[in-house]
């Protein structure tokens, strides 16, 4: 959403110095100096709201990215310790990776086109 307040406050204000000047009775249906200062002061008033929680949203932005770091490290922290305490082909750690969302492109199987194998060679 782009939001062009900025100039359209700068431009009423210019405006409104223009209609002072020329005819500050003139008004136009309903609308007169004092409702399009009023306007002005409204959607201000809106524009600096939108702005704080705009600031207050990127900081919650950028904690919520360092939380989400942290617990991503202590994921991976929990599946190298349950993989180093049972083995990596016991129930225990087999049932951790079974939770895991993200997974290492180099543990993935790959296939070329054509093909149903996977690059893997099996153990002998």
């Amino acid at each position: 959403m782009k939001i062009r307040s900025v100039k359209t406050l700068q431009e009423s204000q210019e405006l409104h110095s223009v209609w002072i000047d020329v005819d500050g009775s003139m008004r136009f249906g309903n609308l007169t100096p004092e409702t399009f200062v009023n306007e002005a002061g409204a959607c201000r008033q809106l524009l600096d709201m939108y702005t704080a929680l705009t600031a207050q949203l990127q900081d919650i932005r950028a904690r919520l990215d360092e939380a989400n770091k942290k617990l991503s490290k202590s994921n991976t922290r929990v599946y190298q310790g349950m993989r180093a305490s049972y083995g990596s082909k016991s129930p225990e750690y087999v049932r951790a990776q079974k939770t895991r969302i993200y997974k290492s492109s180099s543990r993935r199987a790959t296939t070329t086109p054509g093909t149903t194998s996977s690059t893997r060679t099996p153990q002998a």
